[in-house]
């Protein structure tokens, strides 16, 4: 009995092309460790054999003369495959797809590094400057939302942490002041799950009830609140009762127990909702250390940079600062080095 594995990349529209190359290049990675220069062929297709499949034939195989050669003809490539098969690569949008991902590989493909090389990375401080210089200059895929109406800006506390429309998070149910999908949160997949991390801002005084939607909507089970509660600040407002129940809206939230540590609470963490005071600093750190503990645990290998960039490209604003940048590989440096086998890493 022979084994066949099947890879089956599942967002990707039919004529067009995908909203990100990281997941392609991390695609045609697998493909090639599974391959393994078996004689035999990988099979490739999609619903007509030509668009999708001619596109990633395309970027796979140009990838490889990327690392042994001063130049490529992507013309030359696409010419000779529709010799073999006709419409390879069928709308322009996908020609130029394989331009900007092959130009994206050239300029990030050294980013990932084994598990084990992380303190080295660290002390090499000139280097992650380097990377993250890189990281400012690489193209984000994807616009800013458009905010419609006063009162959507007003429900924004800092205008510049607005989301790209493909890292938007809606709402679906009405509110006691009416009907509005609109808050300023972001979505972020994780190698496991397609919408593992909700960001956003901590609640003003006027969207506590959109917060609360927003978790019922999505079915949070859990909440990580990373900035202080400054009653002072009359921007800042507390969500939920110190004692009791306390209405929101439509919303009745019920205070049952708590567990208080020095610090922080342990819990076990599956879907999470995060919030702190804008949704793109501290938040992001912690949604990135979570991601390239995953790689980690999968992989034996990190790529902090593309973790950041994917992250981006949902929300342009998130690790804005070198510091920030800098954090993220502190702290997975320092859970990994904890761990005695790296093979063993668990998160």
């Amino acid at each position: 009995m022979q084994t066949v594995y099947q890879l089956h990349y599942t967002t990707w529209p039919d004529m067009d092309v995908p909203t990100d190359f990281i997941p392609i290049t991390e695609l045609i990675k697998h493909t090639k460790l599974l391959h393994n220069h078996k004689k035999s062929p990988v099979l490739i297709h999609c619903s007509a054999g030509v668009g999708r499949t001619g596109t990633f034939i395309s970027i796979y195989c140009l990838m490889e003369v990327i690392k042994t050669e001063r130049e490529i003809n992507v013309f030359s490539f696409v010419e000779t495959a529709r010799k073999n098969r006709i419409n390879m690569v069928q709308t322009e949008k996908q020609y130029n797809f394989i331009y900007e991902s092959l130009v994206d590989f050239y300029l990030t493909s050294h980013t990932e590094i084994p598990v084990q090389n992380l303190e080295s990375q660290l002390n090499a401080k000139h280097a992650l400057t380097r990377e993250f210089d890189l990281l400012n200059r690489v193209v984000i895929r994807g616009k800013t939302r458009h905010i419609d109406g006063v009162d959507n800006s007003q429900k924004i506390r800092f205008k510049e942490t607005e989301p790209n429309d493909k890292g938007s998070i809606f709402l679906s149910s009405e509110t006691s002041s009416g009907y509005s999908n609109y808050i300023n949160a972001t979505g972020y997949r994780s190698l496991k799950k397609r919408t593992a991390f909700i960001t956003t801002q901590s609640p003003l005084p006027n969207t506590v009830e959109d917060f609360w939607c927003l978790i019922q909507d999505w079915e949070c089970p859990v909440i990580v609140m990373l900035n202080k509660l400054d009653l002072e600040d009359k921007t800042c407002a507390q969500y939920w009762p110190d004692e009791g129940a306390t209405q929101y809206g439509f919303t009745t939230v019920s205070l049952l127990n708590g567990i208080k540590h020095p610090h922080f609470s342990i819990e076990n963490l599956k879907y999470l909702m995060l919030s702190q005071s804008s949704g793109v600093g501290r938040s992001s750190v912690f949604v990135a250390m979570d991601m390239a503990l995953q790689q980690i645990e999968a992989n034996g290998t990190v790529d902090v940079f593309n973790v950041v960039r994917q992250m981006r490209n949902r929300n342009p604003n998130v690790i804005k600062s070198e510091e920030d940048y800098f954090l993220c590989y502190q702290i997975i440096q320092s859970v990994a080095s904890k761990e005695e086998n790296y093979e063993n890493l668990k998160y």
